[in-house]
C-alpha cells in the first residue's frame, strides 16, 4: 500500500477543527484531573491569584500578540489592531490590572457610583471600558456578517472562535459560582469549591492557547494562499 505524502502532511499540518476542539478539551480535563490527584487544587500558588495557571494564562495572550506581530507583521495589526487590543486586554485582566490601581474594579459598577471614588479612577474605567466596547463593534462589524455562514460550512476559524467564546462563558459562570450560590442559600463543599475555582481557572488558561492555534492556522493558510502560484 502506497502512501501520499502529500494527503499526509497535510493531514498532519492541518488537522480538522473537530479534533482541534477534541484534544483541547481532553487536555483541559487530564489537567483539572492530575490537579485534583496531586493535591494541586489546594494549593494558592497554583490556581490562586497571580499563580502558575493564571500566570500562564496572561503569558498566552501576550504569546498570541507576539504571534500577531511575528507572522502577521504591519499589514495585518493596521487592519486587524481591534483583536490585538483584545488579547492585550485579556492578558491584563488575568494579571488583574483591571483593580490593581483604582478603588474598584473597572468593570465594577462600585468604581463609578461611589462618591468617594477620584474622578480620575472614574475617567480611566471608561476609556478602557470605551476601548473594549470599540473592539466588539468592529468585530461585530468586520465579521459577523460573515460568521453564521463560516461556521455552517465547518471553517477552522469560525468554530475555533465559537468553542472559544463557549470556553468564556462557562468560565465566566463558575466564576463566583461558589459565592452566587451561597447568595441563595445554597451552601457548597470546601472540595467543590476548590474543583469548580481549579476548572475556571484551568478553562481561562485553555483559552489563549486556543486563540493561538486559531491564530496559527490563519497565518498559515495565508502563507500558503501567498506562494501559490
Amino acid at each position: 500500500m502506497t502512501v501520499n505524502t502529500s494527503d499526509l502532511r497535510q493531514v498532519v499540518g492541518n488537522p480538522s477543527i473537530g479534533s482541534v476542539i477534541g484534544v483541547v478539551t481532553l487536555l483541559l480535563v487530564l489537567l483539572i484531573v492530575i490537579s485534583m490527584v496531586l493535591g494541586l487544587h489546594q494549593e494558592a500558588g497554583w490556581i490562586g491569584e497571580n499563580g502558575i495557571i493564571e500566570t500562564l494564562s496572561a503569558s498566552g495572550y501576550f504569546v498570541c500578540v507576539l504571534l500577531m506581530f511575528v507572522k502577521g507583521r504591519w499589514a495585518y495589526i493596521k487592519r486587524y489592531h481591534y483583536w490585538l487590543l483584545l488579547m492585550v486586554f485579556f492578558a491584563l485582566r488575568e494579571l488583574d490590572f483591571d483593580k490593581q490601581f483604582t478603588s474598584a474594579g473597572i468593570l465594577s459598577s462600585k468604581l463609578y457610583v461611589n462618591a468617594s471614588v477620584p474622578m480620575l479612577e472614574k475617567l480611566i474605567g471608561l476609556l478602557v471600558i470605551g476601548l473594549l466596547i470599540f473592539c466588539l463593534v468592529a468585530i461585530i462589524k468586520h465579521h459577523m456578517s460573515t460568521f453564521y455562514s463560516a461556521v455552517k460550512q465547518g471553517e477552522f476559524m469560525a468554530l475555533g472562535g465559537l468553542f472559544v467564546v463557549g470556553l468564556l462563558v462557562f468560565s465566566k459562570i463558575l466564576d463566583g459560582l461558589t459565592r452566587n450560590l451561597a447568595d441563595i442559600g445554597v451552601i457548597v463543599s470546601q472540595q467543590t469549591a476548590q474543583l469548580i475555582e481549579l476548572t475556571e481557572e484551568t478553562t481561562e488558561f485553555f483559552i489563549p492557547m486556543m486563540i493561538g492555534l486559531i491564530l496559527w492556522r490563519y497565518f498559515s493558510a495565508a502563507m500558503a494562499k501567498q506562494s501559490t502560484p
